[in-house]
């Protein structure tokens, strides 16, 4: 216990899975479940407790839509401690899509074992909802959103040899507090309509004008990393692609941050296929073809995800475009698919 974490802004989590491990009761064992988003962090977490107590943890990763080939063999295994990342992938959105999730989750109720998990959180809260698959954890560590000084250091540790420079947008003209306009006025009694010039006072203008004074300047480097986290939403791995998408010549350009803009229009097909990549990160195409159904539809569903900037494929694996999460996030719940 208290050990130095190598990972920033989730010490405060680790510690609490590290207390699980070393309280670890075979009588009573209360397993852990690790939630956080696509990228947000779930592996290096996982990462982290290894290093610290690799010795007693068996260590295993799902690597796509879980088969019964692969179904990993637990029973076998002599460490005390049982590590399973990826766990989103024992479960699909179809019939019978429950099978290895159930018998995962039998063998940690019969189990004299810890069970330390990691989930995707949107696979999480659907699971939760349609099995109640948070009763068999007792200790649920949820990774929480990232404040900008913290993605700051996340961020900057991975260049420590570098000099980055950071570069405010341009200064904007101020604007006028006050403007000359010509106003239409009726003449009494004659009724003959005049212009009339008017000096029009432009309040939002005074208002900055007199916050100038109480202004906290900020510098261009806290300026960017406030924005990236805006964006990002305080998720590490979204904010790490889009710094080093902005990267150019070791200069990071304020202005150069892209805004993640939320104007999506999707089909059925479409909605739902990225609510399957979504909630497991990424998916090979065999693996969305047993799902969702192969054959044009789905063709040229991705196709349509593809362009639109919203999925990257990769030797027939499909992820979430990093920039584009939230937006996804946010239109996905918006129309009910993931909440």
């Amino acid at each position: 216990m208290g050990e130095e974490s190598n990972v920033i802004g989730y010490e405060r989590e680790i510690e609490a899975i590290s207390r699980a491990i070393e309280q670890f009761d075979p009588s009573n064992p209360r397993h852990v479940a690790i939630i956080g988003e696509p990228m947000a962090g779930k592996t290096t977490v996982a990462g982290e407790i290894m290093r610290r107590y690799g010795d007693c943890i068996h260590s295993v990763t799902l690597g796509g839509v879980m088969t019964q080939d692969a179904m990993p063999a637990f029973s076998s295994i002599q460490k005390d401690c049982i590590l399973v990342d990826n766990c989103e992938f024992f479960a699909t959105r179809q019939i019978g899509g429950f099978k290895f999730l159930d018998d995962f989750l039998k063998c940690q109720f019969y189990s004299t074992k810890l069970f330390i998990t990691a989930w995707n959180s949107y696979a999480w809260r659907y699971l939760s909802a349609v099995r109640n698959i948070g009763t068999y954890y007792p200790l649920v560590v949820t990774l929480p959103a990232m404040d900008s000084s913290t993605l700051k250091q996340v961020i900057l540790s991975n260049y420590p040899q570098r000099e980055i420079r950071f570069v405010e947008n341009p200064p904007s003209e101020p604007a006028s507090i006050c403007t000359m306009v010509q106003r239409q006025a009726r003449l009494p009694f004659s009724g003959r309509e005049v212009s009339i010039p008017w000096f029009h006072l432009n309040t939002n203008a005074i208002r900055s004008r007199l916050q100038v004074g109480r202004k906290t300047v900020v510098s261009p480097e806290d300026a960017v990393f406030e924005k990236i986290r805006r964006v990002a939403r305080g998720n590490p791995g979204v904010a790490m692609q889009i710094f080093s998408g902005c990267l150019e010549d070791n200069v990071v350009s304020f202005e150069k941050i892209p805004e993640d803009e939320c104007e999506l229009s999707l089909d059925i097909t479409e909605s739902f296929v990225l609510t399957l990549i979504v909630s497991m990160k990424s998916l090979q195409y065999h693996d969305l073809s047993a799902i969702a159904g192969g054959g044009e539809v789905l063709d040229r569903a991705l196709f349509s995800l593809r362009r639109q900037g919203l999925i990257l494929e990769d030797d027939g694996v499909y992820r979430i475009s990093p920039a584009r999460l939230n937006c996804i996030g946010n239109y996905l719940k918006k129309t009910r698919r993931v909440w």
